[in-house]
């Protein structure tokens, strides 16, 4: 089972990654904020406090680019093995975004409606993709199995992370261990892609912190827009976006019911 070999493997250089995002990480998920409250206030917004993280994660990995820190990492995580590769980070990167809709889908309900929650995670999908493909044509980092030179930053991990921030927002006050579980995926998204010799870590911390930040910002734009929206609710109501994959290419499909 190939596949399943870097979450059997627990080796030292796994744990020491986990460890090292995790500490930048974790706040987002385990810890209540005054501005995290931003549903029980009148003033609906969210802290500028709360964006100090994911900058700090781009910012960690912009300084990096090209560094040797990222080739001595990269030289502990990639296998011996060329041909041992790990494919679920296609699949992990949507899935907290998927669990998010799917569950309002079934009954279990986040701060916002289906259409609500289908509508700010294609903000923040908008916000991530015009960093993260721009600054990709900006740097031209060479990836590490020298596929081509758009390695910074990582997109798998930034929609991994714009994924479990959305799972975290809608569902905390219901649960947390939803926002983990999240994260969980996010990072185990960021860590295959090294894992895959896709990515350096500087490209997947960068990726980590623009995919947060967006979702953050979709959160911000639509809380300040929302009431504008409310007067027109059968269209926001009626929103549904759903992942697609056609001819070996994710993405998604957007349907407008009316």
């Amino acid at each position: 089972m190939k596949s399943l070999k870097p979450f059997l493997i627990l080796n030292k250089n796994i744990f020491l990654f986990y460890i090292f995002i995790i500490n930048f990480s974790i706040p987002l998920t385990a810890q209540k904020t005054e501005s995290d409250s931003l549903y029980h206030s009148k003033c609906n917004t969210i802290g500028i406090k709360s964006f100090i993280i994911p900058v700090a994660l781009i910012s960690f990995g912009a300084i990096n680019i090209n560094s040797q820190f990222n080739v001595n990492v990269q030289n502990k995580i990639v296998p011996k093995d060329p041909n041992s590769k790990c494919h679920l980070d296609n699949y992990l990167q949507y899935t907290p975004a998927v669990l998010a809709l799917g569950l309002n889908a079934v009954g279990i309900k986040g701060k916002h409606s289906l259409g609500q929650t289908a509508l700010i995670y294609a903000m923040a999908n908008i916000i991530s993709n015009s960093i993260v493909y721009p600054a990709k044509h900006f740097t031209h980092e060479m990836r590490p199995d020298g596929s081509d030179d758009f390695s910074f930053p990582s997109g798998h991990t930034t929609e991994a992370f714009v994924s479990a921030e959305l799972l975290r927002m809608e569902f905390k006050e219901v649960s947390p261990w939803y926002g983990i579980s999240g994260y969980l995926m996010a990072f185990s998204t960021g860590y295959l892609r090294m894992y895959n010799n896709k990515h350096w870590i500087s490209d997947v911390t960068a990726g980590a912190g623009i995919g947060i930040a967006s979702t953050k910002l979709a959160y911000l734009i639509y809380n300040k827009w929302s009431p504008k929206l409310k007067s027109k609710k059968h269209l926001v109501h009626n929103i549904i976006l759903l992942p697609s994959y056609q001819n070996k290419q994710p993405g998604f499909c957007l349907i407008n019911r009316f």
